[in-house]
Parts: C-alpha cells; sequence; structure tokens
C-alpha cells in the first residue's frame, strides 16, 4: 500500500429484510450496534429490531481520520455482521436508543404507539411496553447526562418523559401543531431536550416543566421554553453540538 500509495475502504454489511429506520452504537460497546427496521417502508406491516455485533478493527486502512482518504478510494468487498439478537413486532419500529444504565437494554419506538424495552440477552421480551401514546412513536432518546429517563416523540404531537424502570410517564410536553418527528436530548444539560415536527418547528422543552394541561387550540408552542421557526418545510431530524451547548442544527425536507 505504501509503495503504490492507494487506499483501501473497508466495511461491513447487512441486509436486513426491512427497511432500515435508525441505527445507534451503543454507549458501552463499540462493536455493537442496534438497528430499527419496517416493512413496506412503514406504511403497514411489521418492525424488527437488529443488535448486530460489528467488528470494528480495520473498518478504514491508511488512516482513521476520513478526510485524508482520497475520493479514488476502493472499497473492498463488505464484510458480514453478527446478529446477536432479532425482536418481531405487529407494527413497524422507526426509532430506538440503548440504555444509559444497562447495556443489554434497548428501547424501540413502535408504530402502535408503544416504546418497547428490550433485553438482548435475556429469553423473555419485551421486558416493558410503555403505553400512552395514542399514534404511532417516531422518536426515543435516552437522557446521556442523568442517565435517568427517556423521551418518546410521538405522532399524537406529544412528548412523554418515561421512567424506565418504573414504566411511568412523568410528564406531557404539548406544543407541537402537527406529527413529531425527531426528540434530542442535550448532551450540556440534564434537563434540556429538542423536538422537531411537521409544523416546521423546532421546540427546546426543560423536563421539568411539563405541560399542565392538555393541548390549547392554539397550540402554538408556548409550553416550550423556545419555539423557533426554523424552515419552510416539515423538520424531519436535529441534534445538540456535542463541542458547543448553544449550537443545534436541523434537516428538513
Amino acid at each position: 500500500l505504501a509503495a503504490t500509495q492507494r487506499s483501501f475502504i473497508m466495511m461491513h454489511a447487512f441486509k436486513t429484510p426491512f427497511m432500515g429506520y435508525a441505527c445507534e452504537w451503543s454507549p458501552f460497546e463499540s462493536n455493537k450496534l442496534a438497528i430499527a427496521t419496517a416493512q413496506h417502508f412503514g406504511v403497514v406491516g411489521n418492525g424488527k429490531q437488529h443488535i448486530l455485533q460489528v467488528d470494528t478493527k480495520g473498518v478504514i486502512e491508511k488512516s482513521s481520520i476520513l478526510s485524508s482518504i482520497p475520493s479514488s478510494a476502493q472499497m473492498m468487498q463488505p464484510l458480514p455482521c453478527k446478529q446477536l439478537a432479532i425482536f418481531n413486532t405487529n407494527d413497524g419500529i422507526y426509532d430506538c436508543a440503548w440504555s444509559e444504565v444497562n447495556e443489554n437494554h434497548v428501547i424501540s419506538a413502535c408504530g402502535d404507539g408503544t416504546i418497547r424495552l428490550w433485553d438482548i440477552i435475556s429469553h423473555s421480551n419485551p421486558l416493558r411496553a410503555y403505553t400512552g401514546h395514542n399514534a404511532e412513536v417516531y422518536a426515543v432518546d435516552w437522557n446521556i447526562v442523568s442517565k435517568q429517563h427517556f423521551v418518546s416523540g410521538s405522532w399524537d404531537q406529544s412528548i412523554k418523559l418515561w421512567d424506565p424502570m418504573r414504566a411511568v410517564c412523568l410528564g406531557n410536553f404539548l406544543g407541537h401543531r402537527a406529527v413529531i418527528y425527531d426528540v434530542v436530548w442535550c448532551p450540556h444539560n440534564n434537563f434540556l431536550f429538542a423536538s422537531t415536527s411537521e409544523d416546521r418547528h423546532l421546540l427546546l422543552w426543560d423536563q421539568r416543566k411539563p405541560s399542565n394541561q392538555m393541548r390549547s387550540q392554539q397550540n402554538d408552542g408556548s409550553a416550550a421554553v423556545l419555539a423557533i421557526p426554523g424552515h419552510q418545510h416539515e423538520i424531519l431530524s436535529c441534534d445538540f453540538s456535542k463541542y458547543d451547548k448553544n449550537i443545534i442544527v436541523t434537516g428538513s425536507c
């Protein structure tokens, strides 16, 4: 390689029977990956939650810095991944998140309005099913600061805060005027999370200040800490900068 200055990119491949909606690396083990999938593009059909083991050594040869790899780099034959577990649901799975306190626990956002908690080494699954949403759950995220709670965003236009061990909803957050596509915890603040929606707004929330009543007729985001009209079309995703607490990015259609 050194003599010819040629670069080779090695990658892994795993063919899921359904369409992939989300993939998340384990916060405990660098070679474990959770993949959420839904049949028929999530319009109708079942779901599968895959747990994979990936040999991450040598995924990129020559350099660990992507920018140093020229565009002429050659792709090697994809390497297989080992499936550690698979969990089936009657409706599509649109998102997933790893527990921040148990390396074997994964939650799935399901099309039947539930969030399912799986244990990848248990023979009795799901461990819990969190109910309360009235439509598809499209996003879930675990608090990476306190590690004690997770949030879920649904097409019923609500966000819910959960205690995973007691399967108890700790609060409802109402303010979006359309279906919710993403919800993400801030990596710098124990109480702050963000959400995006078809209503073209980014909302910031304080988990200590849930909505006191059901959604008002105006539903103008006033329950949120901050409402930002970010795009001309629906906002599908958002993420906080890991390096600057004042920066958040959004992606729209």
